[in-house]
């Protein structure tokens, strides 16, 4: 497998060796040149030494310190020059000893002239090495981050998309075939559990449809039955079959009482099931928000009195909203009846119009019950879900309300959400997108009312 390492390995050490090749060349170059400056600079010193030797008495002391400077000299021509010298000064023979330091210096003076011709080689060699040398660094840096963007940062950006398009539920892309490298494997396990997870989508998504065509037939099935049983006990109760016992009369109640609230529940599971399959059409109109609050008071008035529990609303401003009216009438009702049945008795449910941070207009029903925790407050959003502990037991309901709520609000483009503290009551609110203040024009009319004109 050709890795990415093996790659990475090869382009260093094959951008080093350049490197180091015209690095070297470009060193020599100026080690030569201080080394000829050296010689030069130490030659001179050597003649100047040995003409104040030459004149002061003939010692073993200046004899050695001939031999050091004949030691020290670079090239064999030179020693062999200044060779002379010491030996015709350790024969002491002043004169051959001048004769051979003057040699030495003619000598000198030719090397001085060679070693100075070298000079602008040495340095064009070294100008010209040392900037191949700064173009390979510099490539190869370039080099290694042309490789990490491709190699790396790339395929890492390309795999990141595809992880939030999968958490934004976009499944639409196509899979490549992925390289055979480290970042290759890391993309082809990707691909595998994406392609594992679309095969569990398409599955839940046909589990979800057959579920949803069971409810809607077994809801279509169950409502003519019960409608039936409704209408019987209704005209039992109106006493078309005559009187009834005081205690048939009870059954009678408590039978049209759970019809009722078995036909809700199917009402329910049909709106749900159109809103699941995007059948359910939305009237929106512009309504004035106070109709729309006080006339789900006024409907939700005997519930409140029966529970002791006060709903107070008190308007600021008057807007107008563009909504399907009866939708968001079912939304309020929901969120108001959930409050009343949470709350206790002699309370009080405040309904507060805010303007949201993203600017839509929010309205919020607090109440001063028990609260809900933060790990149930997702949940209750869910179908047939509702939040229950020990101190906060299983409220009467179907588990529908809210998630009914949250399809309609979603569907108005709309946010909803709650706000809680254990113990310190629950806020639930929703947003609306488009809004207005009240104009002095004509007021809107409610559904009905707008029938009727």
């Amino acid at each position: 497998m050709n890795t990415l390492r093996n790659q990475m390995y090869g382009l260093v050490l094959s951008m080093l060796f350049a490197l180091l090749a015209t690095g070297y060349k470009a060193y020599n170059s100026l080690e030569k040149y201080f080394f000829y400056e050296n010689q030069i600079s130490y030659g001179k010193k050597v003649l100047a030494e040995t003409k104040k030797i030459i004149k002061q008495k003939h010692s073993n002391e200046n004899f050695q310190t001939l031999q050091k400077f004949r030691q020290q000299l670079d090239e064999n021509k030179r020693q062999e020059n200044f060779s002379k010298v010491v030996q015709a000064y350790g024969e002491r023979k002043t004169f051959e000893t001048k004769k051979n330091l003057d040699f030495f210096a003619k000598s000198e003076k030719k090397y001085i002239e060679f070693a100075e011709a070298q000079y602008p080689f040495l340095i064009q060699q070294f100008r010209f090495y040392g900037v191949i040398t700064l173009a390979l660094a510099s490539f190869f840096i370039f080099g290694i981050l042309v490789f990490v963007q491709i190699s790396f940062l790339k395929p890492i950006k390309d795999l990141n998309r595809k992880m939030i398009d999968f958490l934004n539920e976009k499944y639409t892309y196509q899979f490549i075939v992925p390289k055979n490298n480290e970042m290759g494997n890391l993309q082809s396990t990707f691909n595998s559990l994406a392609q594992q997870v679309l095969a569990s989508i398409e599955e839940l998504k046909e589990l979800d449809k057959a579920k949803s065509e069971f409810l809607s037939i077994a809801s279509h099935e169950l409502r003519t039955p019960l409608t039936s049983i409704k209408g019987s006990l209704s005209l039992l109760q109106q006493g078309i079959a005559g009187p009834l016992p005081e205690s048939a009369q009870n059954l009678v109640n408590i039978a049209n009482v759970e019809s009722e609230r078995l036909i809700r529940l199917i009402n329910d599971i049909l709106d749900l099931t159109k809103i699941e399959a995007r059948m359910l059409p939305l009237k929106q109109d512009w309504y004035e928000l106070d109709k729309l609050l006080n006339k789900t008071i006024d409907s939700l008035k005997g519930l409140s009195e029966a529970a002791h529990v006060e709903i107070c609303y008190s308007p600021q401003s008057t807007y107008i909203l563009q909504m399907d009216f009866d939708r968001i009438q079912q939304v309020l009702t929901n969120l108001l009846s959930n409050a009343i049945k949470h709350s206790p008795e002699n309370t009080q449910i405040h309904i507060q119009v805010l303007r949201h941070e993203n600017g839509q207009l929010k309205i919020c029903v607090k109440d001063q019950g028990r609260g809900i925790a933060p790990e149930d407050q997702e949940l209750i959003f869910q179908q047939f879900r509702q939040a229950t502990s020990e101190e906060n037991p299983l409220v009467k309901g179907t588990g529908l309300g809210l998630a009914i709520a949250k399809a309609l609000v979603e569907q108005h483009k709309g946010l909803i959400g709650v706000e809680s503290k254990y113990g310190e009551g629950s806020t639930f609110y929703f947003t609306l997108p488009h809004w207005r203040k009240m104009s002095d024009k004509a007021p809107t009319l409610l559904p009905e009312e707008k029938l009727a004109s």
